[in-house]
């Protein structure tokens, strides 16, 4: 009876054990951040101590101008700490996903639903601003722009599209640009990552084109276009919504998940409305999980028969369920009359780590503020332009306050005026701009912000209808040359060969002589060699790596990260092994 009695008390711990959830407590940067730096370290504080065998595959990095963020993973003592170092830095103006997958589990089985949240890089510079007179390329007449960096030189370069083709242009690193590719198919286009394997997807019109190891983008049937990361895989998965039926005004929107080799699911129908007709997707009661933010529009004003313009607000749970809806009619907003929707994004416009929405219309733009109870405040938005006109906007910091600015694309009217404006995100308030550039009997269809030359600032590159317009900001701040600003730190020359065999050579520049400490890591962030701290001379220094572990067995082939230290200051040098 003992024995059986010690079976069943062990039996209750073990189910008490496995029953438990993990949880996040806390996260740096915090949710919505707009103000991190390019260096930032990310940080994780769980209530348990988890299970660390392959804790790297159980975080995903993503950026909005570079994809897949290759990292070093280090957990303090207790198992409950994690920090996360890219081996890249950020890029300015980038939004950086960071994502928790649900297949972490605390040392004692804890189950854990997974967690993903959202962060913006500070640009380095802080100015008037100031944007030059554009600089403009002819020859790239396009509708479309994405600021992306193609490759690893570091500098952001531009995917343009008109109705037919599609442009990849790379940039010189002085914002100056030189066409790349030309890929059939125009229209709409997106950058992603759909299976994660560290090569850029160019979406253009649903279809998919993976760059290969030459630079270049290939069409790849065997990839599904994809958007949101709805269940924290990592994966992106794909929200659509679309017409029940072609007669009838009823839309469903649902949700296609990635199955991690960039194939879609089965869709998983979410709700059905009237006239869904757009879309957006942020984590709005910051509880980890994305939520989705969507207009109904139907006519122009309420006084239409049958009108049904709102706007709504769909939370999810942990389950890829409804967790609650949030429905806001013209009725509820300060005038009475929504008009007609015709653009929705979100961000958080006003600096308290929660996601407001940015609903544009045809009688005034809304920013609608989170009322971080899990509401929205839409009797007492700010408004930031509006009316009869065709407009867009673009969002980003551009003036490096800390704060996200509106780039307004306006045209009056066919062939009338077509102006760039800056409008300035004064404390949550926007009430200040000017205009940057203006054009008669022209028309601009959108812009972007990214750092083009180099010098810590937001620049905007607009896509006009005689070509690509570039707007440097500021003529206050020039670049400096490489060469003029000198060795701050110790550098990094190179390696060679690179790839290498059996052995290769690292060449160092030390400022003034110091203590190196150095460690290889593979692609997984798994540390695989560490050397003993070593007193380096000033000037050139050379070190090797002979391709074994900490073992004395030879690694295989593949990508391997060279970590240097030196006074906490730390850099990494990209290697190859090919055996």
């Amino acid at each position: 009876m003992r024995v059986k009695f010690l079976v069943l008390i062990n039996l209750l711990i073990t189910v008490q054990l496995f029953s438990q959830t993990l949880n996040v407590l806390s996260i740096t940067p915090y949710p919505n951040a707009n103000n991190v730096s390019t260096a930032a370290t990310v940080t994780i504080e769980f209530d348990h101590s988890i299970d660390t065998v392959g804790i790297a595959d159980q975080f995903v990095i993503r950026g909005s101008m570079r994809e897949k963020y290759s990292f070093i993973t280090t957990i303090n003592l207790s198992l409950q700490t994690v920090q996360i170092n890219t081996i890249k830095q950020f890029i300015l103006g980038e939004i950086i996903s960071v994502t928790i997958k649900p297949t972490l589990c605390g040392i004692n089985g804890e189950f854990f639903s997974g967690f993903s949240w959202l962060f913006s890089i500070k640009p380095t510079l802080q100015t008037q601003p100031y944007f030059n007179q554009p600089e403009i390329y002819g020859s790239y007449v396009s509708f479309n722009i994405i600021p992306h960096n193609i490759d690893e030189d570091e500098d952001v370069d531009l995917i343009i599209s008109d109705l037919v083709k599609t442009q990849v242009l790379k940039n010189d690193g002085t914002g100056h640009f030189s066409l790349f590719q030309n890929l059939p198919g125009g229209g709409s286009v997106a950058m992603s990552d759909i299976d994660l394997d560290f090569k850029r997807d160019l979406i253009i019109n649903d279809e998919v084109n993976e760059q290969a190891p030459d630079g270049y983008f290939y069409y790849d049937p065997t990839l599904e276009w994809a958007n949101w990361d709805m269940n924290r895989d990592g994966y992106p998965d794909r929200l659509i919504s679309d017409l029940v039926t072609w007669d009838d005004t009823l839309t469903f929107m649902g949700i296609c998940h990635n199955n991690g080799n960039g194939q879609m699911g089965e869709l998983d129908t979410i709700l059905v409305d009237t006239y869904i007709s757009g879309l957006t997707c942020s984590d709005f009661n910051n509880d980890g999980i994305n939520d989705i933010a969507y207009y109904t529009m139907v006519f122009a004003t309420p006084t239409g028969v049958g009108g049904n313009n709102s706007l709504r607000i769909v939370y999810m749970d942990s389950n890829g369920d409804t967790l609650y809806r949030n429905i806001y009619n013209e009725v509820d907003f300060p005038y009475g009359e929504l008009g007609m929707p015709f653009s929705i994004q979100s961000a958080d416009f006003n600096n308290d780590g929660y996601a407001d929405i940015l609903l544009m219309t045809n009688v005034e733009d809304y920013i609608v503020f989170n009322d971080t109870q899990g509401g929205f405040n839409v009797n007492a938005p700010v408004i930031t332009g509006g009316g009869d006109l065709y407009h867009v906007s673009t969002i980003g910091d551009a003036n490096g306050d800390g704060w996200l600015d509106l780039i307004y694309d306006v045209v009056i009217g066919p062939g009338e005026l077509g102006y760039t404006f800056y409008l300035y995100n004064n404390n949550a308030q926007f009430n200040t701009g000017f205009t940057i550039y203006e054009q008669e009997t022209a028309y601009v269809n959108n812009s972007s912000l990214a750092d083009f030359n180099g010098d810590g600032a937001l620049d905007i590159a607009s896509t006009w209808w005689d070509g690509l317009y570039i707007h440097f900001n500021s003529e206050y701040n020039p670049i400096r040359e490489e060469e003029e600003l000198g060795p701050l730190s110790f550098q990094i020359i190179g390696n060679y060969p690179n790839p290498f065999n059996n052995e290769t050579t690292v060449q160092l520049y030390m400022p003034t002589s110091g203590i190196i400490k150095s460690k290889i890591y593979d692609i997984t962030g798994k540390e695989v060699k560490y050397f003993d701290s070593q007193l380096l001379n000033s000037g050139l220094n050379k070190l090797k790596w002979d391709g074994k572990n900490k073992f004395g067995k030879e690694v295989s082939s593949g990508t391997y990260f060279w970590e240097f230290n030196n006074q906490g200051v730390r850099q990494y040098l990209k290697i190859i092994l090919v055996r």
